[in-house]
């Protein structure tokens, strides 16, 4: 008798679930998909290293979703054409106008560097002050 309820007890609980599966997949099936937009940005065809000059060859258009628009980001070749890269850039990366120089400022007319430049220097000089290193001109605390 007990084992008849438990198989009674698995075939409602398969039958619920059953169920329960088919208007669940029902509801998702039948959800619009919305298509997506997007927009087109300038994009690199080839890697670009930093100081040359873009061409248009060096150029393609790339799709972007909209709803995520690129700040500094390009949507005309031509905007782009004959500006000269501050930076190396990689295949198919947007082109941002922060990577680039200013128009018509050439070759050579790059920004000021950030000033992470100078860690190298910032590095040694803190290490001049660390006691215990044998170049450090703190005091080891040693006495003499």
């Amino acid at each position: 008798m007990n084992r008849n309820k438990m198989a009674m007890a698995l075939c409602i609980a398969l039958l619920v679930s059953g169920i329960c599966t088919a208007v669940l997949a029902r509801q998702i099936s039948g959800r619009k998909k919305t298509a997506q937009v997007e927009n087109s940005y300038v994009a690199l065809a080839k890697p670009v290293v930093g100081g040359t000059v873009i061409k248009l060859d060096d150029l393609k258009m790339i799709a972007w979703p909209a709803n995520v628009p690129l700040s500094g980001g390009f949507t005309k070749t031509q905007d782009v054409i004959g500006r000269t890269a501050l930076v190396t850039m990689a295949q198919d990366s947007p082109v941002m106008n922060q990577n680039l120089a200013a128009p018509g400022a050439g070759v050579g007319s790059a920004r000021a560097p950030p000033a992470t430049a100078n860690a190298a220097a910032s590095a040694r000089a803190a290490a001049d002050f660390m006691p215990g290193l044998p170049w450090s001109r703190a005091p080891s605390g040693r006495r003499r």
